[in-house]
């Protein structure tokens, strides 16, 4: 079967052609790459860069299809709220180019395929599992499983090198067992859509010294005293790092606390080149994220990470059941001292 793939691109979009050709299906795709990515296709799949209302394309397009698959769309519900003309033009206008294109052709089968999105949020209905009951409790002091399921998104969907994130809230829960579409959601509450950033090993330590500035400095060498949180600064500003190992020395000052900072297991380099996972309010470069302002978006996902979060792990993946401990406060008392006054009330 030849087959069009409209938006084929896409995370749905180039699954689907891929599928296809394991299958023995001629597949051709277009997309516009405002959201898609070309590398995800197989080499097989003959790829066109093109607008689904480019009524002339299309028609060469369709030419000896027997199946087209509509997936083209521009999906930001925030955006789509900031922009409904753009939205509306790409949405119903290249859907109604498509189909006046599909019926000037006689192409005889159409597929209007989508995401579960399009019932409606559906919180409570189990999409994956957890070996392990989670908790943030201790999460913004010590490595957690939690953020390391926000960081294993991330990287994948922004096929990235590292990846930055918070904990947003250290209240959140995951019992073991199944998961819900809700407790997935918990672990990301803020609107924010992923990027990619072309970035370097200087970038990854500045931004972990600005994280870093969460904690404050030990009153004394083994830091079996605090206060240890700087209060000013809020603790969803405060990033975690994945695909680097690091330290953060709380005996030091702000600004030289990162400690043993490696990548693949050598030291990581200021000029060592990286592609960076991070939301797009870190990528404007707030909250004291400034070395990311600059750097050059590479790719936007369209689409807030919490979604992205659902997706990825509601394809039958489990939360990881334990942190990988890439990154520790030092001196090691600090983490007790730390969940003490977390424990206290103020």
């Amino acid at each position: 079967m030849h087959c069009l793939i409209t938006g084929g691109a896409g995370f749905i979009g180039s699954a689907l052609a891929n599928r296809l050709i394991t299958q023995g299906h001629q597949v051709r795709v277009l997309d516009d790459l405002s959201a898609g990515d070309a590398s995800l296709l197989e080499p097989a799949v003959l790829f066109t860069r093109g607008d689904v209302r480019d009524r002339p394309k299309l028609w060469t397009l369709l030419q000896k299809v027997d199946c087209v698959f509509h997936l083209a769309a521009r999906v930001s519900v925030p955006e789509s709220v900031l922009y409904p003309r753009d939205y509306n033009d790409v949405n119903v206008g290249g859907t109604v180019s498509l189909a006046e294109a599909i019926r000037d052709v006689g192409v005889r089968r159409v597929v209007l395929a989508s995401s579960a999105t399009v019932y409606g949020p559906q919180p409570d209905q189990p999409v994956s599992e957890s070996p392990a009951d989670l908790s943030g409790a201790r999460g913004r002091f010590e490595d957690s499983a939690l953020v390391d399921a926000i960081h294993e998104v991330q990287m994948h969907d922004a096929r990235a090198e590292v990846s930055f994130s918070a904990l947003f809230d250290p209240r959140v829960r995951v019992p073991r067992g199944e998961v819900t579409a809700r407790e997935i959601a918990a672990l990301y509450v803020y609107d924010n859509e992923l990027y990619a950033v072309e970035g370097n090993g200087r970038m990854v330590r500045e931004a972990l010294e600005n994280a870093a500035r969460y904690f404050r400095t030990c009153p004394e060498p083994t830091c079996a005293r605090g206060p240890l949180v700087d209060r000013a600064v809020a603790g969803y500003n405060y990033d975690m790092a994945q695909g680097v190992e690091y330290e953060i020395d709380l005996t030091q000052p702000a600004g030289q606390r990162v400690k043993d900072l490696r990548y693949r297991g050598a030291p990581l380099r200021d000029e060592q080149p990286l592609r960076i996972a991070l939301n797009n309010y870190r990528a404007a470069g707030s909250a004291g994220y400034s070395m990311f302002r600059d750097a050059k978006v590479v790719w936007r996902s369209g689409r807030e990470i919490r979604d992205l979060m659902i997706e990825y792990f509601g394809t039958h993946r489990n939360l990881p059941a334990r942190p990988d401990g890439n990154w520790r406060l030092v001196p090691p008392r600090a983490a007790l001292t730390l969940a003490l006054e977390e424990a206290t009330p103020r």
